[in-house]
């Protein structure tokens, strides 16, 4: 098992970073040096082992309509149903001349469903009894986490797709995710890189907090102890910058582009915190020996095939 716990405090910073991402290197390049994430920095920060499973399946794209529509039917029947209340409620509103979420449409022969649609069904479903879906919710759940954190391309939507892999959920602890995830994290600041800066999926959030862990400059100011964050006495690591541990910082949504720059533009050798997790109190887990051994090593690390 692993958490979900991650946001982006700081866009400005992550997209100076991503500027200095070099495809060929697999490394961020500052002034007077290199640097990248490695196996050991994505295990830390995100407590997602990597290694030790089956490869992640095929999966499948460009199918015809009739595959879609059945998927629908078949695993998405409560969001549907859900989204034609939410829809219904608006037209409600517009013709009584009242304010109401405005809510997209539903496309059953669409190869990708919008992530909101996911978010309001499971968040319908609260404090609900929910033992009659709880097959149909806990599988749209983890839709909802591959493409929101996981694996998704976009921000915004899923692949429909995934619904192959999901069909028998209990079975999903045999798969490497980490070494997925961290393999599209790679193919992500690639393709933000080289031509597309419009779209940032997956997992490229923690690129902020690796950064905050080798630099310790443009942070948010926390609640909790100082020695905290030097002895890195939290797994995984990212938890330290939960919002509750934010202390009273207006502007730390604010930072402009410029200024980001600046300060890694200003950033030496000397400056840097080299091995962050060097000898902390996480160093003997399994997963973090794991992730280290794969870090002096020579990997290849797989994106998510696609089978049109």
């Amino acid at each position: 098992m692993f958490e979900f716990n991650l946001c982006c405090a700081d866009f400005k910073l992550t997209e100076a970073l991503m500027e200095r991402w070099w495809k060929k290197t697999m490394s961020f390049h500052f002034p007077e040096f290199e640097l990248g994430i490695t196996p050991l920095d994505f295990v830390r920060l995100t407590g997602i082992p990597i290694g030790g499973g089956r490869k992640l399946p095929t999966i499948p794209v460009g199918l015809k309509k009739r595959h879609y529509i059945g998927y629908d039917s078949t695993y998405l029947s409560c969001v549907k149903e859900n989204h034609g209340a939410r829809t219904a409620a608006y037209e409600q509103a517009v013709r009584e001349r009242r304010k109401g979420d405005k809510v997209g449409v539903w496309d059953s022969s669409a190869s990708v469903i919008p992530i909101s649609f996911l978010v309001h069904y499971i968040n319908s479903r609260e404090n609900q009894n929910n033992e009659g879906v709880w097959e149909e919710l806990t599988r749209i759940f983890l839709l909802w986490c591959i493409g929101r954190f996981l694996l998704g391309n976009t921000t915004t939507r899923v692949s429909k797709g995934w619904l192959e892999l999901l069909q028998n959920f209990h079975n999903l602890d045999e798969y490497d995710w980490g070494s997925a995830a961290l393999g599209n994290l790679y193919d992500c600041l690639d393709r933000w890189t080289t031509s597309d800066r419009d779209e940032m999926g997956r997992m490229w959030n923690i690129v902020e907090y690796w950064y905050y862990f080798y630099f310790r400059n443009c942070q948010p100011f926390l609640r909790i102890d100082e020695t905290i964050i030097n002895n890195q006495c939290i797994y995984p690591a990212i938890l330290l910058f939960r919002k509750d541990n934010h202390r009273g910082q207006v502007d730390r949504f604010k930072h402009s582009i410029s200024v980001a720059r600046h300060q890694i533009d200003m950033r030496t050798g000397d400056a840097v915190i080299w091995q962050p997790w060097r000898d902390d109190e996480y160093s003997g887990y399994p997963e973090v020996l794991e992730a280290r051994n794969l870090s002096y090593q020579r990997v290849v690390f797989y994106g998510v095939r696609v089978r049109g």
